[in-house]
């Protein structure tokens, strides 16, 4: 791996300082009044790496919206000096890298660069120029919290460690009706339509809010002949106890002639009862 073997003096930054507002004023005159917009050019006349030129110049602009309603993108001085000062009030006591504004550029850089936390953690280490060692999970960290003015799209290497999500546990009644009878389980000549007494079930339910009863409507799938029973609400005991007024009615022989299968959802009124009513039909 080329990286690892590099010359960490190579890496060393003599010269360094940092951008000022009056930097900040040429560059935002070069690129909005001179309309240079090759950021390597800028760099040279500022005296500037043409990374860190082309990092501030990213910071900086914005839309202008002109009197043709029309936009242009310019570079505001103002916006990237805020930025530069809210990156400053980040910096705390508790921070590994407070106050030392040199080596968060010069891990900004890097990663511009396309180089990944890890491979800059081994070059701090190896790197006299800085006293503080930071390992590439801190790295991670600054960047994910706007420590480092660095976007997380902007790593070509390395990776975060996204939490996993937590996978809702099913209801033990909805895992019980899995297990049971599926809708694919179903006799062919229900889904052909050419057979009378093969039903569908569904609870229809009032306005949210006001407790009025459910429906429970039966349709037939071939004549499509419907039967509407109103029950109290839609739990599975209430559903059955619809079932057994209209078997009642209907007569216990002329029921089961007449309910060949029932088809029902995965509701909480259908659950149940899949499992103790509609068993019995067939």
């Amino acid at each position: 791996m080329c990286q690892s073997n590099c010359n960490t003096k190579a890496n060393s930054r003599e010269g360094f300082r940092h951008l000022t507002y009056e930097d900040r004023i040429i560059i935002e005159h070069l690129y909005n009044v001179e309309e240079i917009t090759n950021k390597a050019e800028i760099a040279r006349r500022v005296g500037f790496s043409r990374s860190s030129i082309s990092r501030e110049i990213d910071r900086g602009l914005y839309q202008k919206k002109n009197s043709d309603w029309t936009y242009e993108e310019l570079y505001s001085s103002d916006k990237g000096q805020m930025i530069k000062e809210k990156r400053a009030k980040r910096k705390g006591p508790n921070l590994v890298i407070a106050g030392n504004d040199k080596l968060a550029t010069y891990i900004e850089e890097k990663i511009d660069a396309g180089y990944s936390p890890e491979v800059i953690e081994h070059w701090i280490k190896n790197n006299g120029e800085f006293k503080i060692k930071i390992c590439a999970k801190t790295i991670y960290n600054y960047i994910h919290n706007g420590i480092l003015l660095i976007n997380e799209e902007d790593l070509v290497h390395g990776f975060y460690k996204k939490k996993k999500k937590k996978k809702k546990k099913e209801a033990k009644k909805t895992t019980a009706f899995k297990i049971g009878r599926r809708i694919h389980d179903r006799p062919a000549e229900v889904k052909t339509r050419e057979e009378i007494g093969h039903w569908e079930m569904d609870l229809v339910e009032g306005k949210k809010g006001i407790k009025d009863p459910y429906l429970l409507v039966l349709t037939e799938r071939a004549s499509r002949k419907e039967i509407i029973e109103l029950i109290p609400n839609k739990t599975s005991d209430a559903v059955v106890r619809g079932l057994d007024r209209i078997e009642r009615r209907m007569g216990p022989v002329v029921f089961r002639e007449a309910f060949k299968t029932i088809t029902t959802d995965n509701g909480s009124g259908a659950t149940r009862c899949n499992l103790k009513r509609i068993a019995q039909v067939k």
